[in-house]
């Protein structure tokens, strides 16, 4: 329970920008985790030290956390961390940061693992899923707006191709 308030208080703290207060409780709960050996968990809090070391424009602790979060996605299946979507996205970002190909691929999974949540639910239960928890929300609109440039180049090409 004291792990779950830390990350839940590095949520937040990320969230409206003190990025001190985040660093603090997800290096809290990296202890704990580790202390504890939940490497589902313990990756989830290193996660949330990566989003931190972005926010403060520290691309290389980021980039380093990013890597052992793509290390541990590539090893291990994504259905054992709480929050394996935010665990993508936070990759993606960093990645898209870096300029690095692989950040759209990184929204696919996180947009296919929602998918896969979703698939059971009903109307109401599929809208509060993707739009009510924030990380679900970002992953949401960037994948509407990666089909929209998609649409836009698949519009051009067409369009090239009947002129041509």
């Amino acid at each position: 329970a004291r792990r779950d308030a830390l990350m839940l208080v590095g949520h937040a703290a990320i969230g409206v920008g003190k990025t001190a207060a985040a660093a603090e409780a997800y290096e809290r709960a990296l202890a704990l985790d580790h202390a504890a050996g939940v490497l589902q968990q313990e990756i989830e809090a290193v996660a949330g030290c990566a989003r931190v070391a972005m926010a403060q424009g520290d691309l290389v602790h980021a980039a380093s956390a990013a890597a052992t979060v793509l290390d541990f996605l590539a090893a291990t299946p994504a259905d054992g961390a709480e929050e394996p979507v935010r665990l993508y996205l936070t990759c993606a970002r960093i990645l898209e940061a870096l300029g690095d190909h692989r950040a759209p691929g990184l929204l696919g999974a996180a947009y296919s693992l929602l998918e896969e949540q979703a698939a059971g639910l009903g109307a109401v239960e599929r809208e509060a899923l993707l739009q009510r928890v924030p990380a679900h929300r970002t992953v949401a609109a960037a994948r509407q707006a990666q089909q929209d440039a998609d649409d836009v180049l698949l519009g051009v090409s067409e369009q090239h191709l009947s002129t041509a």
